[in-house]
């Protein structure tokens, strides 16, 4: 499958990335959380923006490493709708 240079494919890639990392960061503050007996260490925000970041690391090996175009535009895509959602909800436009 990771040969596939498919826009479909970057948008199931860009979709699961961000989703995974967040689960992730939240399961690590909540273990922090009960580690340190604080309320929250970081901010549900920032561990959004740090998800989204991942999907740059998945741009780059796609249209660097691999030169797959399209792959790496469904990642684009993707990465571009969700940081559009989070400032549309953070900031209530």
């Amino acid at each position: 499958m990771r040969n596939r240079d498919s826009f479909v494919f970057g948008l199931i890639i860009g979709l699961l990335i961000p989703a995974i990392g967040f689960v992730i960061f939240y399961l690590m503050d909540m273990l922090a959380q009960s580690f340190f007996s604080r309320d929250q260490i970081c901010k549900t925000t920032t561990m959004q923006l740090v998800s989204f970041a991942l999907n740059l690391l998945a741009i780059r090996y796609y249209f660097v490493n691999l030169k797959f175009e399209k792959t790496g535009r469904g990642v684009l895509f993707v990465t571009f709708i969700y940081l559009f959602l989070f400032f549309f909800f953070s900031h209530g436009w």
